[in-house]
């Protein structure tokens, strides 16, 4: 059979998502390595892709700009906090 079978009802350019599982495979047994895998085709207006993800998705690392907007933020919290405690008992 060539090409790709598509659900019943299907609407042209309307995305494509499904799941499956295997109960007692692994990733290993089968030969998969976990990550995102992208194949695309065509070109232009026609062109286009699947992406087959094994695995959840890794979470993104914070950046150093990231990491010292939260620091700030907690700082600023942190400070805001302590004014209210004193603030609080002086009255």
């Amino acid at each position: 059979m060539d090409g790709v079978c598509i659900p019943a009802g299907y609407v042209s350019n309307a995305p494509l998502s499904t799941t499956s599982t295997w109960n007692g495979r692994t990733f290993a047994s089968m030969g998969l390595v976990p990550g995102a895998y992208v194949w695309t085709w065509g070109s232009g207006g026609t062109a286009d892709s699947f992406t087959l993800q094994i695995g959840a998705p890794a979470a993104p690392v914070p950046t150093m700009t990231e990491w010292a907007m939260i620091l700030m933020s907690l700082m600023l919290a942190g400070g805001a906090a302590l004014y209210i405690q004193r603030r609080h008992m002086t009255i």
